[in-house]
């Protein structure tokens, strides 16, 4: 209890508010990724029948809807271990799976049956999504106990805003314009810009993930 009263008295410092306020931006570039600029690649670059997306989001929207209860629960029953931590454990086992399934969604072919190209991508979004929603609920839960007082969490919150912004700006418009009225674009050279913006994702998950730490 003391611990707890001399960190609040005290409060975080700015280095601390700067890497709480990395976690959320990089989770919402993912999706962003996810569900705007590679529905966009599916459509128009690997040619796959929109039927099947309205199919593929039919059964993630539905997965979607069970998953945040389910690990919402496994995470709150979960302990506190004194050499792993909680959180910060929980968000630096999931992060690998949704840097891979961002990489991995790139590479499909538009040679493959339309099938296959649906399976593949529905199994990597169910992985994606399991991943995400653990990242997700342990980053919130973190952030109130990191950030203890109304004042602290205003200021991640307007830091958040900035950082989100910056990398929406670069991150996301650019290989948005690059798909938009170009539809015999080079499909590796879009994939190597892609690339290029997973590779920005993966390196704010890094820098929060490596840096941030559990409290007791």
């Amino acid at each position: 209890i003391k611990e707890q009263y001399r960190f609040s008295q005290n409060g975080i410092s700015f280095k601390e508010k700067l890497l709480l306020s990395l976690p959320t931006p990089a989770a919402s570039l993912s999706s962003v990724l996810i569900h705007n600029v590679y529905i966009k690649f599916y459509t128009d670059i690997i040619k796959l029948d929109p039927v099947y997306v309205g199919m593929i989001y039919f059964w993630f929207n539905i997965w979607n809807t069970l998953n945040d209860p389910i690990f919402g629960v496994f995470i709150d029953k979960m302990k506190y271990n004194p050499k792993r931590g909680k959180f910060m454990y929980l968000m630096r086992v999931s992060v690998p799976f949704i840097i891979l399934c961002l990489i991995a969604m790139l590479f499909s072919n538009p040679s493959w049956p339309q099938r296959v190209i649906y399976l593949v991508l529905l199994g990597e979004l169910f992985i994606f999504d399991t991943a995400f929603t653990i990242f997700s609920i342990s980053n919130h839960c973190y952030f109130l106990v990191a950030a203890p007082t109304k004042e602290e969490r205003v200021d991640v919150n307007i830091l958040r805003g900035y950082i989100a912004n910056f990398f929406s700006f670069f991150a996301t418009l650019v290989p948005s314009f690059l798909l938009v009225g170009n539809k015999d674009s080079n499909r590796l050279h879009i994939v190597a810009i892609l690339m290029g913006v997973v590779a920005l994702n993966a390196a704010v998950y890094i820098v929060a993930v490596v840096m941030l730490k559990d409290k007791p």
